[in-house]
């Protein structure tokens, strides 16, 4: 398998629409075209999900002070600026009709917990912020299986 590597936005979009079906079917034709166009204007590939599903810019606000403001603070790459009221902006997911819109994941990397004489597969997002969360809070974050058997961490008492 050849891995390719991509710099243009809009490439980055249609490979993450090809390798991901959630993501490409997250979308209508519509919406891929809008996110097509916010790429190309210079929004990033979450930026342009996001832009696809119906989010827009703060009046005066432009996709290049967006990567501007966000260099400059540090700023996380699923944050976008939000509307308060008058010229008030905050940083954050952005809601469509009380739904918070999805923002593209890191690709899928197959875990295999063992436990006892079995194993499991589990399929968690190589970059979710859960793992991390498991790692810095022992004993915090568990996965069961349908019987209640916990699956991970591994070495749980059953």
């Amino acid at each position: 398998m050849i891995a390719a590597t991509y710099t243009d936005p809009v490439q980055l979009l249609k490979a993450m629409w090809r390798g991901n079906a959630a993501m490409s079917n997250l979308l209508p034709l519509d919406g891929k075209l809008a996110a097509i166009e916010a790429a190309k204007a210079g929004a990033t590939p979450t930026e342009a999900m996001y832009f696809g599903q119906g989010y827009r810019l703060p009046t005066g606000w432009g996709w290049d002070r967006v990567a501007q403001v966000r260099a400059a603070h540090h700023i996380a790459s699923h944050l976008v600026p939000v509307a308060l009221g008058g010229p008030a902006i905050a940083w954050g997911v952005p809601m469509i009709d009380g739904k918070f819109l999805q923002r593209p994941r890191g690709p899928m990397a197959p875990r295999v917990f063992h436990r006892a004489n079995t194993f499991y597969v589990i399929d968690l997002p190589a970059d979710d912020d859960l793992n991390a969360h498991a790692e810095a809070n022992p004993g915090t974050v568990r996965i069961e299986d349908m019987f209640g058997n916990v699956l991970w961490p591994e070495g749980t008492e059953q």
